[in-house]
């Protein structure tokens, strides 16, 4: 035993003294190598013994020329330096990582960084560049990540042409208004190209040419693009983030399958799409198809047939009608947002056969009811019905719900009585506390007064058996109740507004402010002034010598004279004097001495009622 035991400890003893021998030197250069960066550390920066230097409001040649050449990562934050020349880099160094960024930097001069061959990523984002020298990149061979974004970049013709390695390319947040032809010639591997918020508006020519068949991800969100068309080019497209454009138009299903054969992603929201044609998307194998944020106001039951996509947002739109078989001959659909739509009511089957429905947000759509069957074939573990005009949940809804992992339910004028009971019931049992998104309290009664502000789950059995008549009789259609009769009074308002305005137009247009109907000769009430005959004053009458009476009062006698004659019995009347004798009796018999009386009564023809 004591043999084993002495064995044990002449091997672990050995096993030591070789551990000590093998590492001790690597320790030593370690730590030799460790004080040499800490001794050589350039001033205003900090060393690690991971061998990163980071440095603050420096001179980019005094860092330089004070860098420890094992150093493989540089950062350097709000340096002094304004413009970068190969003088700050005229040292060779083993840098992997060159970060310069928050600073003044404006300008790159040909051959900066020639010496700094094993550079692999150059980030310059967030300085003030404007311009960059056609070789201002030459020597960077093994150049994989460039970051130029927040800057003032105005133009990018040919800069890139040396750095044919390139994968990653940021070239958002700048001035960029064109991308010439040549640009990205030479860019055979670039797989992610970022350019959002530039001003581009349209993109002439083929500024992709050499991406066509390698770029994968192509970022261009608030460009002031009109059109896709500039885009349709690059076949390997993965992802497309063309959002927060002022696109109005999609090409057809036939050329977006013909352009975009990998797509899997695609982002058109904040553009100005207001109709999709029928099958827009048909055939399309998509992960995600974001169209929120634009003025779509319809889904019809072919504009996604064939779609297969996990993800489709439409949220943030304009939609009020939705086709009852909008959704179910799109494939796969997981998570579905119809948030802030107006939509107010949802057809009762339109999530029928979406067994793959896992998400569902209809967040402030106007709804105020949800049928029983709703959700029918749908195993939902997320549902989000907030801020819509809903005042109960019936039992056979909420018994659909049973695989439910998040409720949100806030915001609704719950109406706490009778039909309240299966959601009092329903979260009594599975409510849970989310403080991520501040649901750490049971939703309230809005209604009735007795009951506002109550929480839902405090409710007694008292509370919720029994049932206002009305309110069951009024049914969830309340607010429409409510538009309609305002409604009607409006309408009505304006009928007797319009009824008086013609009343009185029609009142002033009358000699005298009066209307009166014509009647029979026996009628004390004539189609003439009657103030002005029947007043009390002395005048004469209309038709003696020096009369001085209106024109007026002259054809309503004449009128009224003409209706006494044709209901006249006297024979002669029917079997009088020719028509020139009797037009020279009243003339000699009514003229006197006004002869614009004569002149009107003969000159038209007998029965025309121009007095009136």
């Amino acid at each position: 035993m004591k043999n084993k035991l002495t064995v044990k400890r002449i091997y672990y003893s050995v096993l030591q003294v070789l551990t000590m021998v093998i590492f001790l030197p690597i320790y030593v250069i370690l730590c030799g190598t460790l004080i040499h960066i800490c001794d050589a550390c350039p001033l205003s920066c900090s060393c690690s013994i991971s061998m990163r230097v980071k440095c603050q409001q420096a001179e980019m040649k005094d860092i330089m020329n004070n860098l420890p050449y094992q150093v493989y990562k540089l950062e350097v934050e709000r340096t002094t330096t304004n413009y970068l020349t190969a003088v700050h880099f005229n040292v060779s160094h083993n840098l992997n990582t060159l970060e310069i960024y928050d600073g003044y930097i404006t300008a790159i001069e040909n051959k900066t960084f020639s010496l700094l061959r094993n550079l692999q990523t150059l980030n310059l984002t967030r300085n003030r560049l404007r311009t960059i020298s056609k070789e201002a990149f030459l020597g960077l061979d093994q150049l994989i990540n460039l970051d130029l974004s927040h800057n003032n970049i105005q133009s990018i013709d040919e800069v890139f042409y040396s750095v044919g390695k390139l994968q990653t390319l940021y070239l958002n947040s700048n001035s960029l208004t064109a991308i010439p032809s040549k640009a990205f010639s030479s860019q055979r591997e670039l797989r992610y190209l970022q350019l959002n918020g530039n001003e581009f508006q349209s993109l002439i020519g083929s500024p992709f040419q050499g991406l066509t068949s390698t770029l994968q991800t192509l970022n261009m969100r608030n460009c002031g693009l009109n059109s896709m068309t500039s885009v349709t080019s690059i076949r390997s497209l993965n992802r497309l983030d063309l959002g927060e454009n002022s696109i109005y138009e999609m090409p057809s299903n036939a050329q977006l399958r013909s352009a975009f054969p990998y797509l899997r992603y695609l982002f058109l929201d904040r553009n100005k799409f207001t109709r999709l044609a029928d099958g827009q998307f048909s055939d399309m194998n998509l992960d995600t198809l974001d169209l929120a944020y634009n003025q779509l106001d319809q889904v019809t039951d072919t504009q996604f047939n064939r779609l297969s996509v996990q993800n489709l947002n439409l949220s943030s739109n304009v939609i009020i009608n939705i086709g009852e078989q909008a959704f179910q001959l799109i494939k796969s659909v997981v998570n579905l947002n119809l948030a802030h739509n107006p939509i107010g009511a949802l057809p009762p089957e339109l999530f029928r056969n979406m067994f793959s429905l896992r998400e569902l947000n209809l967040s402030a759509c106007a709804l105020n009811s949800l049928s029983e069957n709703q959700f029918k074939d749908s195993f939902l573990i997320t549902l989000d019905i907030s801020y819509n005009s809903l005042p109960f949940i019936s039992q056979g809804l909420l018994d659909r719900l049973s695989m439910l992992n998040t409720f949100n339910i806030q915001g609704n004028p719950w109406h706490c009585d009778c039909r309240i009971a299966p959601l009092k019931q329903w979260l009594q049992q599975r409510w849970q506390c989310n403080p991520m998104i501040g649901e750490c309290s049971s939703p309230l009664c809005m209604s009735p007064q007795s009951l506002t502000q109550r929480p839902i789950t405090d409710l007694t059995e008292a509370d919720v058996n029994t049932c206002q008549p009305e309110a069951l009789s009024s049914g969830p259609d309340v607010g429409m109740a409510s538009g309609l009769s305002v409604g009607g009074v409006v309408l009505l308002i304006i009928l007797i507004i319009v009824i008086c305005i013609l009343c009185w137009r029609r009142k002033n247009n009358k000699p005298g402010g009066q209307f009166h109907l014509c009647r029979s000769p026996g009628s004390d009430v004539t189609s003439h002034n009657e103030d002005f005959e029947k007043s009390p004053k002395a005048h004469v009458k209309p038709f003696s010598d020096g009369d001085q009476v209106s024109i007026q009062s002259d054809k309503s006698f004449v009128v009224r004279h003409y209706f006494q004659t044709m209901v006249s019995t006297d024979p002669n009347a029917v079997t009088g004097p020719p028509e020139r004798m009797r037009r020279d009796t009243f003339r000699t018999t009514y003229s006197g001495s006004n002869p614009s009386l004569a002149s009107s009564a003969y000159s038209y023809p007998i029965g025309r009622e121009t007095a009136i």
